[in-house]
């Protein structure tokens, strides 16, 4: 009598299921893995990127006051210079506005930056990534601003950044170390936001 013996050969089906639920555990392990690091990419990009635009921000207005209420012979008693960041002409900037005494107004940008273009999934469209408020208050001869970058992408926006700092107003160089005018924090639009600041010359 002939004996057939038979190989074993694949899987049984215990042990298929045992290797599916084994492999659908460690995907969702895996899953969770790489939706953490996206996550924490993007939150460091968003910051490291708010964080530049408000210094920019901050550099461009710093160096611009400073220049413009320095410059000698160029501005007169009454002559006033009002700085704000907004959005014109689909441009968003720094703007200074210059009053002469008695004269025209002039308004011009001090920093524009180009910014990427992001589409709101709330249904706003495409607008730009960030959305820059600068708000300022004076306290003595110190003039202080604070840069809150907001992003767009959410609807409302989420704020990435608050950016804050300070300096002395310009003196004229006389021995009472007085400032050569005035600084005023108010509010531009019309709200409650301190969003612009005026500098009159003495």
């Amino acid at each position: 009598m002939r004996k057939i013996s038979r190989t074993k050969k694949g899987f049984t089906l215990l042990e298929m299921m045992l290797s599916i639920a084994i492999i659908t555990i460690i995907s969702g392990c895996l899953y969770t893995l790489v939706v953490a690091i996206k996550d924490s990419y993007i939150s460091t990009y968003n910051s490291d990127d708010s964080i530049d635009y408000a210094m920019l921000y901050a550099k461009a207005f710093e160096n611009d006051f400073l220049a413009r209420t320095q410059q000698s012979g160029v501005y007169h008693k009454d002559d006033e210079i009002i700085w704000y960041s907004g959005v014109e002409g689909g441009v968003a900037s720094l703007y200074r506005e210059v009053k002469i005494s008695g004269g025209a107004s002039t308004t011009s940008r001090v920093f524009t930056m180009s910014m990427n273009k992001v589409y709101n999934p709330a249904g706003s469209g495409t607008v730009d990534k960030w959305k820059i408020l600068m708000t300022y208050s004076v306290s003595g001869n110190c003039v202080n601003y604070k840069i809150t970058c907001i992003d767009n992408y959410y609807d409302p926006g989420v704020v990435r950044c608050i950016y804050e700092g300070g300096f002395w107003l310009p003196h004229n160089g006389d021995a009472k170390f007085e400032a050569n005018g005035t600084a005023t924090a108010f509010a531009r639009s019309g709200g409650t936001e301190l969003d612009g600041l005026k500098f009159k010359f003495s």
